[in-house]
């Protein structure tokens, strides 16, 4: 996909079965980082430190900022609530992937804020947001359908994307202004060493897993990409399909049957298959795992964009054949 605008996407999820549209918003715009395949996908431990005493706020190294460790850290830890709540009262969201953490500003014209995922260098041309602390730069990387998108380039350029969004179409904000807010936030918690990795990280969760290495060799005859330098997704790219392989919190079987999706056995594994045909062309293969914060339950899932916008779920399942048996069990 190429769009990039995160409300309309945010409908889809919400309406037709939210829990297993992962990877569709902020899928268009990632210059993907090459990653390896194959093998079995393990979880890694969280660091028992966090970031604080690491940065330096004069040159703000976004290594610094997660210790070290981009895949258990925690996204929501860059995210100042309190300054957030501009002009109203600033929440957790949802977020369709471990690498970006989402906020709901709860506004006269509400607003929805990203934050994340960490990608590699070289994501935008045109520049942005001037002034920055901490050696911090900016690039625009797309404003479009009322909303914004820049890429915070930190000293060592890995790049931190954030977005602001409309979420409703007839109250319209200034999405680049709120923006420039939620720059000046997350530089600010990341030079005050307020990033941390989560705490108390089950040993068997999904959110220590590289989704590269979930897909064993042989499996694809392209190498996968990985969406950042956390591997939360990783994306094959063939001339019949593009597959993505996706690991972030969901709704549970419950709310996703009740919208449409399909239970199903796969590999030992309770699972969900959905098609979206109408209008994506997708079919999404889903199984839960952990329980997690807010409700919301630990989720792998398979998404199969097919081609001329038909579902190719007998690829979705064959996928998640061979991606199951490498996730963790209870």
């Amino acid at each position: 996909m190429s769009g990039r605008r995160r409300p309309r996407l945010a409908v889809v999820t919400a309406v037709v079965a939210a829990g297993l549209v992962v990877g569709l918003a902020g899928c268009g715009g990632s210059t993907d980082t090459a990653a390896p395949a194959g093998g079995t996908a393990t979880t890694t431990a969280a660091p028992s430190t966090t970031a604080t005493g690491r940065v330096n706020p004069e040159s703000i190294k976004a290594a610094d900022i997660v210790a070290d460790d981009y895949r258990t850290f925690d996204m929501c830890s860059l995210a100042d609530y309190p300054a957030l709540s501009i002009k109203g009262s600033a929440t957790p969201g949802w977020s369709d992937s471990y690498g970006q953490c989402v906020v709901f500003i709860d506004a006269t014209a509400p607003v929805e804020v990203t934050i994340g995922p960490f990608v590699a260098a070289g994501q935008g041309a045109v520049p942005g947001f001037t002034g920055l602390a901490g050696g911090v730069t900016d690039v625009v990387t797309h404003v479009d359908f009322g909303g914004c998108e820049h890429d915070l380039v930190f000293v060592d350029q890995v790049q931190l994307r954030i977005g602001a969004y409309p979420t409703d179409d007839t109250k319209p904000i200034a999405a680049c202004d709120i923006l420039r807010q939620v720059a000046d936030s997350v530089i600010t918690a990341a030079a005050n060493g307020k990033g941390k990795p989560y705490t108390n990280l089950h040993p068997k969760s999904f959110r220590g897993l590289d989704a590269c290495a979930a897909a064993p060799a042989g499996v694809f005859t392209v190498t996968g990409v990985a969406e950042g330098p956390a591997n939360h997704r990783c994306k094959w790219s063939t001339p019949d399909d593009t597959v993505t392989v996706t690991f972030a919190d969901g709704f549970g079987a419950t709310f996703d049957t009740e919208n449409g999706a399909i239970a199903a056995d796969i590999a030992g594994r309770a699972s969900l298959v959905q098609e979206y045909s109408d209008v994506y062309g997708i079919c999404v293969v889903s199984t839960y795992h952990l329980p997690a914060a807010a409700g919301y339950q630990e989720q792998a899932a398979v998404r199969v964009v097919g081609p001329d916008k038909k579902p190719n779920c007998a690829e979705a399942r064959r996928v998640a054949e061979a991606v199951w048996p490498t996730l963790p069990t209870l």
